[in-house]
């Protein structure tokens, strides 16, 4: 891939978005809800809650599962590793890609034929908090298999060498 302002050959692009702290609303166009950046709401059901000893290895797990090769699993958790590691607990969950992309959705010149996002919230829970997220604790014994329906991840295109693909990742730390 070349970056046209330079010329320069690169292996990947980088970009960070700023959240407005005005709040939209969106209104759904059918069963996809768009990501809200201003709504970022942990439930039990949808979140996994795990102690900071345990994240990494977790991360590098779910990554692997969800398609990211080593160097895209390796450069996720270096990104988000400083973050994530001031706390002692987090709840982490990653989104639906098709929602993720609503929000902000790519546009590639020589369309790939598979494009896969993805995007994890995470926030800080106190110690005497984590008690009140059961079902998210419990979740670590299911895997990280079921990240891969949620995210909507396509593994057969994922895993054929002769696509052009593109890989997506990104985050975000909610504070209160």
């Amino acid at each position: 891939m070349t970056e046209n302002l330079i010329g320069t050959r690169v292996w990947y692009l980088f970009w960070e978005a700023e959240c407005s702290i005005t709040l939209t609303t969106h209104v759904s166009q059918g069963p996809i809800v768009p990501f809200d950046p201003s709504s970022r709401k942990f439930k039990s059901k949808n979140s996994l809650g795990i102690g900071i000893a345990h994240t990494m290895a977790y991360l590098d797990d779910a990554l692997l599962a969800l398609g990211l090769l080593v160097e895209a699993r390796t450069s996720f958790i270096i990104y988000w590793l400083p973050s994530i590691s001031k706390h002692e607990y987090i709840l982490l969950k990653f989104l639906p890609q098709n929602s993720y992309q609503q929000a902000a959705s790519l546009e590639i010149e020589h369309k790939p034929d598979i494009v896969t996002t993805v995007f994890m919230l995470f926030k800080r829970v106190c110690e005497d908090e984590f008690d009140e997220w059961d079902e998210a604790h419990l979740r670590i014994s299911d895997g990280v298999a079921f990240w891969r329906g949620i995210v909507g991840v396509n593994e057969v295109k994922m895993g054929d060498e002769g696509l052009f693909k593109v890989l997506e990742w990104g985050g975000m730390e909610v504070h209160p």
